[in-house]
């Protein structure tokens, strides 16, 4: 949904995404260009770009308003299964079944970091709130912080015992919070790697937490 809670954005096996009117349901944009199934779409900060991650091994970055693409960032060589703006709206992050992630300038479409590392699927990835920083989360069972511009590997969070399907940056980025295939969610310190403290209690997968603003 964009930020103001006029629009949604949906991501179709058909290839293309599209943005709707979340009072009434009407079509407003239609995006085509990918030629496999969009696995994710999502607003920019702003409301004004969506990125979509494709089957085609690539991500698209178009102008929410008028259907155009503005880039199309091509250098995975796996299936692209999530896609992220930063919080400024400056860069995407992409993961991907090719074992990486990677960053991207949205303006120009160019590859900024390749974040190699992982030995499995990356799951998904999401920004620091200052940009600075890139958490990703693997089949590996494992996360890591990386430096979303240079792509030095910051810290590596070992510690779940199955995979981790997702991870977030608490607001003053000194902590990360993941969770896991493994029934559990875990606080981490972002800078050290650290496990603080684990969350156990839930008897099934643990697919999404985050932090409080």
């Amino acid at each position: 949904m964009s930020k103001n809670g006029n629009y949604i954005q949906t991501a179709y096996g058909d290839n293309t995404a599209r943005v709707l009117n979340v009072i009434n349901g009407q079509l407003l944009e239609e995006f085509k260009g990918h030629t496999k199934a969009i696995y994710s779409a999502c607003f920019s900060p702003d409301g004004k770009y969506i990125v979509t991650a494709s089957g085609d091994g690539t991500a698209k970055v178009w102008n929410a308003v008028n259907g155009l693409m503005l880039a199309d960032m091509k250098k995975h060589t796996g299936l692209i299964n999530n896609a992220a703006f930063s919080h400024n709206g400056e860069f995407v992050v992409t993961t991907s079944e090719d074992n990486t992630s990677r960053v991207w300038n949205v303006a120009k479409g160019i590859l900024l970091s390749n974040l190699k590392g992982h030995t499995d699927f990356v799951t998904g990835a999401s920004f620091s709130f200052n940009g600075k920083y890139v958490v990703t989360t693997s089949w590996d069972n494992t996360a890591k912080v990386w430096n979303a511009t240079s792509g030095q590997l910051v810290a590596n969070l070992v510690g779940h015992t199955g995979a981790v399907n997702s991870a977030a940056f608490s607001p003053d980025g000194n902590y990360i919070v993941t969770a896991s295939a493994d029934s559990t969610a875990r606080v981490w310190n972002a800078a050290s790697g650290r496990q603080q403290f684990s969350l156990k209690g839930h008897t099934s997968w643990v697919n999404k937490a985050v932090f409080s603003h």
